[in-house]
């Protein structure tokens, strides 16, 4: 971030999309360097009308570089204003975009089972083929086509519940956009890195050789160091001293040893003190947006629930001795592999009477814990949103119907033609249709109302959801609830708990991701169509491309997912964890109720105990000094959600990400020629 405000000052100049130069001018005189393009001045002087009234002027560092503490911040200094123009909508961006998403497809669905262009003459008798050849190679890429075609490649992602996304459009396009993606507050840190990405490589050109060397020097090492830690040498992942120290000792030592330090393979241990040197595990790119006040939510969280699981494993809460210390499978009271086909016949309908002679499944501990984190955090979620955020909310609509949003952006795009009305009735009409088509005329035991209602909680939830991820660049997983709703009016039917849980979590799912590329839109200047456009075709392409390649993988290890612990290659905890909690919420009655014996009641009620935790929280800020000059580095909802961090999976890369996130912070702190530092 420090090289793209270094060379945008103004003594220097770039070129815009019509070959024109275009000075850039700085916002408001506090001696950082500008930003702001003078093509864009009626923009830059309505931002600073606003900015000279406000009475929290920047901090500076070493008296001229600004501290980045708000979204507001983010707006005035961090992110150029300027709009190159190009033609965003390209055949080459296109085909990149869609091969490159295949690329990616056939990786992220793998990874859920691991733990010189030429230039065009106008010749008279060839005129009428210039746009063709135009929209085919326009030239060398520029920022909005790289952009566009990055946007498809990571839409494809979305593609794993997409029956959905048409709907989600419709919803957050329609609704959600003066809430999640108009104000300066909504940031979406982690999309930062890629925009100081974008905006370097296409707006700084004398520094771009050095910048494509470096990362061809990065690719190929890992390219090549990537097979040795995954394959050769998978001990690479996980090297603990604690472990090789303790090899030769009995395995009763060992077994506890390992789950303290161990963690190299999927459902290990803790991983405590282990170091990773596998880099699809340890990236710089998780820490390099993200601000401090999520990383120290994030470890608080992560290393404090790891101590909280082993108490619960050696106190024996929940029989936790009969089970393995971590798994998200079933099992019997005796600690062996819950048959589901013995409750469960053909029809996918529970036999209550084969239920009561079976006996009713159980849990490990640290599958509880996960549980009981996810309910506390979606409980704390609408609490905090409610208690810390609801008049920034009330003031962004108001802000958005009466025309005095000021971010900077968002008046830039202005110019830019919005998505027609009847686009979002026609999405919508086709969603509806499709849904309620899926589930009438396949077996999903899912009856239209029940499709109805989960479309509705969906609705509900995804804007809370989106808010904090707008904020802290993270979310937490709310599905827990749709799980427990699914199991209070479908009981004893998995398949429909499973169906409505995930129609309900993807609404949430997908408003959040693909609110996050609008946003990038939004920061770079892509067209408000345009991002429509290539978000549908993105994700509904990844759709297909994903469920072919999980297919292909489910056929040939089957087995080995169907392991509870699988091996350092390949793990089903993902699937089994849906698996095992649709079956758990579809006998909610039997096994997470008062009274029950199972001692799981816990689990619903923690979405209660979740939902005051906040309101403690602001009367420990209003009342103690100390607490209230933290500000919003503490946020419940993330706190609670990062305590089941460690419930299972691959968890020695655990202390390389600490040293490498404090590394960061470490770096942001000290060095004198950084732009900006984020707090």
């Amino acid at each position: 971030m420090e090289e793209l405000h270094t060379d945008l000052d103004s003594n220097r100049s770039i070129t815009g999309g019509n070959g024109e130069k275009k000075s850039y001018v700085a916002s408001v005189s506090t001696g950082h360097e500008p930003i702001f393009p003078s093509d864009n001045k009626a923009v830059v002087d309505n931002f600073d009308s606003k900015a000279s009234t406000d009475p929290e002027q920047p901090q500076l560092m070493d008296g001229t570089e600004p501290i980045i503490k708000t979204g507001a911040d983010v707006s005035r200094y961090l992110v150029s204003l300027h709009d190159a123009e190009d033609p965003p909508l390209t055949f080459r961006g296109l085909l990149l975009g869609t091969l490159i998403l295949v690329l990616n497809s056939v990786i992220t669905m793998g990874t859920e089972v691991l733990p010189t262009p030429a230039s065009v003459k106008d010749r008279p008798r060839l005129r009428w083929l210039v746009p063709v050849c135009e929209f085919v190679n326009p030239g060398p890429m520029q920022i909005k086509e790289h952009v566009v075609a990055t946007i498809i490649a990571s839409s494809g992602l979305n593609g794993q519940a997409a029956c959905d996304v048409l709907a989600t459009i419709k919803l957050f396009y329609g609704l959600l956009r003066p809430l999640i993606i108009y104000p300066s507050e909504m940031v979406y840190w982690y999309t930062l890195p890629m925009v100081a990405v974008f905006q370097m490589l296409h707006y700084e050109k004398s520094k771009q050789s050095h910048r494509v060397k470096m990362f061809c020097y990065l690719f190929a090492g890992t390219f090549a160091w990537e097979p040795i830690v995954a394959y050769i040498a998978p001990w690479l992942n996980g090297i603990s001293i604690p472990c090789i120290a303790s090899m030769h000792a009995p395995m009763r030592i060992r077994k506890h040893i390992a789950r303290i330090f161990g963690g190299a393979g999927a459902n290990q241990g803790l991983g405590y003190l282990s170091i990773s040197l596998d880099p699809q595990y340890v990236s710089p790119s998780v820490y390099a947006g993200f601000p401090l006040k999520w990383q120290l939510n994030y470890w608080i969280g992560t290393l404090s629930g790891g101590l909280i699981m082993l108490a619960l494993f050696y106190s024996n809460t929940w029989q936790a001795k009969t089970f393995p210390f971590m798994s998200a499978s079933l099992f019997t009271g005796d600690g062996q592999i819950y048959d589901q086909n013995k409750i469960f016949g053909s029809t996918l309908e529970l036999n209550t009477a084969a239920l009561q002679e079976y006996g009713v499944p159980h849990l490990t501990a640290t599958n509880v814990w996960n549980f009981i984190c996810q309910c506390l955090a979606i409980g704390a979620l609408f609490g905090h949103v409610f208690v810390f955020w609801s008049k920034d909310i009330k003031r962004y609509i108001h802000e958005t119907r009466t025309g005095t949003q000021h971010d900077p952006h968002y008046l830039a795009m202005k110019k830019y033609k919005e998505v027609p009305s009847w686009w979002y009735m026609v999405t919508l009409i086709v969603a509806v249709v499709a849904a309620f088509l899926t589930v009438g005329t396949s077996h999903t035991t899912l009856p239209a109302w029940g499709l109805f209602v989960s479309l509705l909680v969906g609705s509900l939830i995804a804007p809370v959801s989106a808010i904090l991820y707008a904020q802290y660049g993270s979310a937490i997983a709310t599905n827990m609830l749709s799980k427990m709703i699914a199991g209070g009016i479908h009981g004893g039917l998995p398949v429909s708990n499973l169906w409505f849980s995930q129609y309900c979590h993807q609404i949430v799912n997908l408003v959040v991701s693909l609110s996050d590329y609008l946003k990038l839109g939004q920061y770079l200047k892509i067209p408000w169509r345009v991002m429509f456009l290539i978000q549908i075709y993105g994700t509904l392409l990844g759709a297909y491309i994903n469920w072919w390649v999980i297919s292909v993988i489910i056929e040939n290890k089957r087995e080995i997912l169907l392991d509870p612990i699988g091996n350092n290659q390949w793990s089903g905890a993902h699937y089994q964890g849906l698996n095992s909690q649709a079956i758990q919420w579809s006998l909610a009655k039997y096994v997470f109720r008062i009274g029950a014996g199972l001692h799981y009641e816990i689990v619903p009620l923690a979405i209660l105990i979740g939902a005051a935790i906040p309101c403690v929280h602001w009367l420990c800020k209003r009342y103690i000094p100390w607490m209230r000059e933290q500000g919003d580095l503490i946020t419940t909802p993330l706190a609670l959600f990062y305590l089941r961090n460690l419930v299972g999976g691959i968890n020695s890369p655990l202390t390389s990400c600490i040293i490498l996130g404090s590394c960061k912070c470490t770096c942001e702190s000290r060095s004198q020629r950084s732009s900006a530092r984020c707090v």
